[in-house]
């Protein structure tokens, strides 16, 4: 299956890397407040069979699990429902 990417329009400066991994892509951004954010679609990540995004909260290099935006990862997202969770990361 061939994926779609992420249109990151308005994060750009925010892009850390990019890159491809198991079939997919993944997206690593970071943001002034050491909040970043992980987003795949590849094989194995929820919602990838349905062209869909996968996103975890970062603090730092490491999965953040204890941010008011969730404490898990969040699958089945559009390219629209990650720029909103991006925008939230932000302003943490």
């Amino acid at each position: 299956m061939e994926y779609t990417k992420l249109n990151y329009k308005g994060f750009e400066k925010y892009l850390a890397d990019k890159g491809k991994m198991c079939g997919g892509y993944f997206y690593r951004f970071k943001f002034e407040n050491d909040y970043g954010a992980s987003v795949v679609k590849h094989d194995y990540s929820y919602g990838s069979k349905r062209d869909l995004f996968e996103l975890a909260v970062m603090e730092g290099n490491e999965l953040c699990y204890s941010t008011p935006i969730t404490n898990d990862v969040i699958g089945y997202l559009s390219n629209d429902e990650v720029l909103t969770l991006l925008k939230k990361i932000k302003a943490l």
